[in-house]
């Protein structure tokens, strides 16, 4: 898990694998958000079809830095990569 900041409000991104829809997801939860923990947005890498989808899970205002910010980590983080053995 990596805690990000923006102007005070502290999010949260966690990989995941979903065997569920046979992908990788990449989400963003609001820490200070009041209506409970769990993915505000996330960005999902499918498998067997290559490409991203973005669920959104809770209406909440969210900053467009930190959604540039999320969709540039998901491009670095997804799909998932083979670590090299050297």
């Amino acid at each position: 898990m990596d805690v990000w900041e923006h102007d005070g409000r502290l999010f949260e991104v966690v990989m995941a694998s979903d065997l569920n829809r046979d992908s990788m997801v990449l989400e963003l939860g609001d820490l200070a958000d009041d209506s409970g923990r769990g993915p505000v947005i996330e960005a999902v890498w499918h498998d067997a079809d290559p490409g991203f989808d973005f669920v959104v899970h809770q209406a909440t205002v969210l900053p467009m830095a930190v959604i540039v910010r999320f969709v540039e980590e998901a491009q670095q983080r997804l799909p998932p990569r083979q670590q090299s053995d050297d």
